[in-house]
């Protein structure tokens, strides 16, 4: 099988502090042809960089606390237990992110880095991909 696709259209809905794009896209079928045309919304976002810190000499990982809007429909969980976690901007490596965020959100510095594997946080509808470090 051939795997393929084809964007027949894609539009900006929404370009704030994330950004929604709408696409008209068909994709090649196992069974051979090509599907419907389907409609889908991206929720475009930056790559990240998450961090599992773990202190050897303690045997702990270390944790943060952060307010999250993404569960205020929640309002008993808006408060969420995350490891260390941010956005890459421009110019920035992935391991320099990892680094800065775990200063900036845990008061830890890094002495050894390891990247687990990369991998997309919600395929689905999302464009955000994590570079996942311990």
């Amino acid at each position: 099988m051939k795997k393929d696709f084809e964007i027949l259209a894609s539009d900006t809905l929404h370009d704030g502090f994330f950004r929604l794009e709408k696409y008209r896209i068909k994709h090649t079928l196992f069974n051979g042809g090509w599907s419907q045309e389907l409609e889908r919304e991206l929720f475009r976002r930056t790559n990240c960089v998450a961090v599992l810190l773990y202190d050897p000499d303690a045997d702990k990982v270390v944790l943060i606390e952060q307010f999250r809007v993404g569960a205020v429909l929640n309002p008993n969980r808006a408060w969420l237990i995350e490891i260390v976690a941010g956005a890459i901007e421009s110019g920035e490596t992935a391991e320099e992110v990892a680094r800065r965020e775990a200063k900036e959100e845990a008061g830890c510095d890094i002495q050894e880095l390891r990247l687990i594997t990369r991998f997309y946080t919600t395929p689905g509808g999302a464009s955000e991909q994590i570079s996942l470090f311990y």
